[in-house]
């Protein structure tokens, strides 16, 4: 099992772990833009992998696993956007699935070629089948539950970062934070008009 897997399944406790993080940060390139095959060169190794629905789960959270939850109460992914925890509800899932399976196509291209093992499972795996398998086998690997979402009272996020409304002081977003709202104006804009604080009742500008 990959290591950013056995740190997920280790960090649900507290529904995220210090190692993800850190394993996010190993795959900050993001692979380049696909070949006209398709194919994605860069990221993690992929090949060591089973050729099975469980193994593509493994790729799949090998390449962007940081960036994943799934909710079962929600029966919802939720995808970190780079500013919050964002419920999936155009497929941003499959998105990811595939552009991992891509990934691994790619590599078994360069590795063993067009009429390789590798290249044929990866080739098949991109079918909307192994897709969605892969997806349904990753989601107990790296879920989080209702109750570790939004936790903290004091916590606000912006456009233009997270406001800790009981010092005033605005940081980055972090993943850690486990944010799912935002609100759709940089702090420094609205904090002229309106206290921070009523945003958290306004739907209009929360979401």
């Amino acid at each position: 099992m990959p290591e950013n897997v056995k740190a997920a399944h280790a960090g649900h406790a507290n529904g995220f772990s210090d190692t993800t993080t850190t394993t996010n940060s190993k795959h900050n390139d993001s692979p380049s833009i696909p070949k006209p095959n398709g194919a994605v060169k860069g990221g993690p190794n992929l090949l060591p992998f089973y050729f099975n629905d469980w193994g593509n789960a493994q790729r799949l959270l090998e390449v962007y696993g940081a960036d994943m939850r799934y909710c079962h109460d929600m029966r919802k992914w939720l995808i970190w956007d780079k500013k919050r925890w964002c419920p999936d509800k155009t497929g941003r899932a499959k998105y990811l699935a595939r552009r991992a399976m891509l990934v691994f196509l790619g590599q078994a291209l360069e590795d063993g070629g067009s009429e390789s093992p590798h290249y044929k499972f990866a080739r098949e795996s991109l079918n909307a089948g192994p897709i969605n398998s892969l997806l349904a086998m990753a989601e107990p690997e790296s879920y989080i539950t209702p109750d570790l979402l939004d936790t903290h009272p004091h916590l606000l996020t912006f456009e233009n970062g997270t406001v800790d409304l009981s010092t005033g002081v605005r940081r980055s977003h972090r993943r850690e934070d486990l944010i799912t709202k935002i609100v759709r104006h940089n702090s420094s804009a609205l904090a002229k008009n309106d206290p921070p604080i009523l945003a958290k009742s306004d739907p209009g500008i929360l979401n």
